[in-house]
């Protein structure tokens, strides 16, 4: 379950959660991008879904919409059960740089800077989230590769172009979970479950 704090790292969840999962050996991960104000989408999923894993990675495009959940999650306990106890975000090109978290009942609103891109680290490797528009990822991946690696990461997670996509460049596996709710190129709307484990990383993207 979350806990509706904000790290220095600009994670969502409490130090204790935190320190956890970058210890932890196998990682569950939930990753959703671009839900362009369809916050019922991102809320499905996350009802359906969010229990079963250890993070939620929101890629961008609908930062209002995860905002808006995290808000709802509270005030109901049985909603923010459903929410992994990590979570992290990324401004997309169609995002505000800051927004207010509203919480202890809607009572305290703080400022919150929307970072360009984060980092999450299990026990068995680092993600680098970033929306990927500023990475050019419309014309290929090589600039998010070596930006995940410059920054001590194996793998990337990234929206931008609402196609869902899992491709190694060099040294980095590049995992796209696509649109949950604009999709493109012919696709459905969909998200993804990245399982991280010693020398695995298994990305499951699921068709809604």
């Amino acid at each position: 379950m979350l806990t509706l704090e904000i790290s220095e790292s600009m994670l969502v969840g409490s130090a204790s959660d935190i320190a956890a999962l970058s210890e932890k050996k196998t990682a569950r991960i939930l990753a959703v991008s671009d839900s362009h104000g369809n916050s019922a989408a991102l809320r499905k999923i996350i009802e359906t879904f969010g229990k079963t894993c250890d993070a939620l990675v929101f890629c961008g495009d609908g930062i209002y919409d995860l905002f808006m959940l995290f808000e709802y999650a509270d005030s109901s306990l049985e909603f923010r059960r459903c929410i992994p106890p990590v979570a992290a975000f990324v401004q997309g090109n169609n995002d505000p740089g800051t927004v207010l978290f509203n919480t202890d009942g809607r009572k305290k609103s703080v400022r919150i800077s929307v970072p360009r891109n984060a980092l999450l680290k299990t026990g068995s490797g680092t993600f680098y989230i970033t929306h990927g528009h500023t990475c050019g990822v419309d014309y290929g991946l090589e600039n998010l590769s070596l930006a995940a690696e410059l920054n001590g990461a194996s793998a990337a997670l990234y929206g931008h172009t609402h196609i869902p996509s899992d491709e190694r460049i060099g040294n980095v596996r590049c995992i796209n979970p696509g649109s949950c709710s604009r999709p493109r190129g012919g696709f459905k709307a969909s998200f993804a479950i990245v399982t991280a484990a010693p020398g695995v990383l298994d990305a499951n993207i699921i068709s809604l």
